[in-house]
């Protein structure tokens, strides 16, 4: 007789134009329109046949109908929850240890939101008389306990009174959202006894990917165009702000940041000033190593100033908290909507508009300075042939990257770093990562590797023919020895950056998915963790290397000036500004004490 039945189902599938075949079984599938459920906060995937044993997505929607009524009068703010994660349940599907085939799971609602919406919405139900009493398909006791299920999984996956009373009403395409949303204060009671009906599969233990975004996460409207925001390919959902996922290590970023940025600025300063002090001192091709210390020194500044505000727990990288409204780390900047724009908001984009045009000059003058050495110690270029192009240099190295900045901003890529502070681009998009900051780095430390090899070559050739010459050859030796370390010193660190975009561009999504996992089912931990928890402190620790490296070449560029004839430049300003100094001091006081000056004669 069973297997009749299911003879019966698979031809009524053939024969009914939106059933799902192939039912006899757990399948997940994609429905593009879920009517009454559309605008639920988890994935489109919904697995067949529900809990009601329903297959054909027209009939479930037009059982979902008949709940308008009861949608209407506000009795929970988490009916859509319960109705739509029974009608339409979440799913997952794994591959199969033991066969070729997916195993699927299809999710039940948790006893805990059943009898958080059977609470308010009961009473309701007898007040209105739309019906005698509870449906016998909703008791409560036959959905599992989240957390007490061998399998650990149900929707939404907790069992926090406060969780669900966050819940905001999800809103039905075509309805008017009721005036009055009851919240319930406490749970209906009720005990558990069995597993709601479901088809005869067996359950893989390994955990699900996750349906919805969890309440902390849902992004308010104090954080720009929330609506936008992603994580995980999850929408309207972000990161907050005053929660700590990556553990010990994101408290001690800011500081290291900090302390690391206000000594590169000591370090980039001294180099400015020493370019100012001797001015025909620094003539083509080593001229671009003083603009690569003014893009340095930006850059020290604004990390000084990120951090400064994340340690001063206002961030800049983070939107304002206001009340009930929690704090989120930036996506999607600019604004689409200026009437909406903070102090936060503008602030993150100003720090990212310096901050990336910085750090992509600092690139572009390092492949001139390359460049230039290039015409130098190979071509035979003399001093005044490189310099006749100085305002080629200047355009190819300023507004490159302004280009860059302008189509970054176009198509609002903007976004935060919790744990420095500051925003770039790529803390929380693989297209920013990759498309505008990997791809570009690598790019120009390849064509300035390229000339420095090509040049470093013809250094050690014009060393070779002077071989017997011992005086030239040891000021050329000395010129080897210095651009090969100089080289070193910039280009490791930068090696090093280069190799951390592309290790957090590997586990984006994984520590993504381990902040959602952390929300949404806290007893599932372990789980998640097998996945993708181990990521969040590897996260942490990736972005402290990938800031100290970023920040490091400040004090490395400072090698090249590390010079005896610095040393008597400075010594030559102290020299001639003491007596100076000391003339204005007297001239000062003879002024002031012209009775003693007078004593003194």
């Amino acid at each position: 007789m069973n297997h009749f039945v299911t003879l019966l189902l698979v031809v009524a599938a053939y024969l009914v134009p939106d059933s799902l075949s192939a039912f006899s079984s757990k399948e997940c599938y994609e429905v593009a329109d879920r009517g009454f459920c559309q605008n639920t906060r988890y994935s489109n995937k919904s697995g067949f046949p529900n809990f009601r044993n329903g297959t054909s997505v027209s009939e479930i929607r037009q059982e979902l109908d008949t709940y308008l009524l009861l949608y209407h009068t506000g009795c929970s703010n988490a009916i859509v929850d319960l109705l739509c994660s029974y009608y339409f349940p979440t799913c997952a599907e794994f591959e199969s240890p033991v066969s070729s085939f997916k195993e699927v799971t299809i999710i039940p609602p948790c006893r805990e939101l059943c009898n958080y919406v059977r609470e308010t919405c009961e009473p309701e139900l007898k007040r209105s008389q739309l019906i005698e009493k509870w449906p016998p398909h909703f008791e409560c006791n036959i959905f599992p306990e989240s957390g007490t299920d061998s399998t650990g999984l149900c929707y939404p996956g907790h069992g926090n009174l406060s969780l669900y009373q966050s819940l905001p009403l999800s809103t039905v395409p075509g309805v008017v959202l009721p005036p009055n949303v009851k919240v319930a204060t406490k749970f209906w009671p009720g005990l558990i006894t069995k597993r709601p009906t479901e088809p005869n599969v067996s359950v893989p233990t390994r955990p699900p990917q996750l349906a919805q975004c969890a309440p902390l996460l849902q992004v308010q409207n104090n954080s720009g165009d929330y609506r936008d925001y992603r994580l995980a390919n999850y929408h309207q959902c972000g990161v907050p702000c005053s929660n700590d996922y990556f553990g010990t290590i994101d408290a001690a970023v800011p500081i290291v940041v900090l302390l690391f940025s206000i000594l590169g600025i000591f370090s980039t300063v001294f180099i400015i000033a020493t370019a100012a002090i001797e001015r025909d001192r620094f003539h083509y091709p080593e001229r671009p190593i003083v603009f690569l210390a003014v893009c340095y020194f930006f850059i020290c500044l604004l990390f000084m100033v990120g951090s400064s505000s994340k340690l001063a727990s206002s961030p800049i990288a983070c939107s304002e908290s206001n009340g009930a409204l929690s704090s989120f780390v930036f996506q999607h900047l600019p604004q689409s909507d200026f009437s909406t724009i903070t102090a936060r908001s503008g602030g993150c984009v100003t720090v990212f508009f310096f901050l990336y045009w910085a750090t992509m000059s600092s690139f572009l003058w390092f492949d001139i300075l390359t460049f230039t050495w290039f015409l130098a110690a190979t071509l035979k270029w003399a001093e005044e042939a490189i310099s006749k192009f100085w305002l080629l240099y200047h355009f190819i190295a300023w507004g490159i990257p302004l280009f860059q900045v302008i189509i970054a901003m176009a198509i609002q890529l903007v976004d935060g770093d919790k744990h420095s502070g500051v925003c770039f681009l790529g803390n929380s998009n693989s297209v920013g990562l990759g498309v505008f900051v990997f791809l570009p780095m690598v790019v120009y430390l390849l064509v300035g590797m390229v000339f420095l090899l090509v040049g470093f070559i013809s250094l050690i050739n014009i060393y070779m023919e002077l071989a017997r010459d011992h005086q030239k050859s040891r000021h050329l030796i000395r010129l080897i020895v210095r651009v090969s370390i100089f080289s070193c010193l910039y280009l490791v660190p930068n090696i090093i950056l280069v190799i951390m975009y592309m290790y957090e561009l590997a586990i984006m999504n994984n520590w993504q998915v381990a902040v959602l996992c952390h929300e949404n089912n806290p007893s599932a931990a372990v789980e998640c963790s097998e996945q993708a928890f181990y990521s969040l402190p590897s996260k942490a620790t990736a972005s402290a290397i990938k800031y100290v490296v970023w920040i490091i070449v400040a004090f490395n560029i400072s090698f090249w000036v590390f010079t005896k004839k610095t040393y008597l430049a400075w010594k030559q300003l102290f020299t001639d500004l003491v007596p100076c100094i000391k003339r204005h001091v007297g001239s000062a006081y003879d002024i002031k004490h012209p009775t003693s000056s007078q004593n003194k004669l």
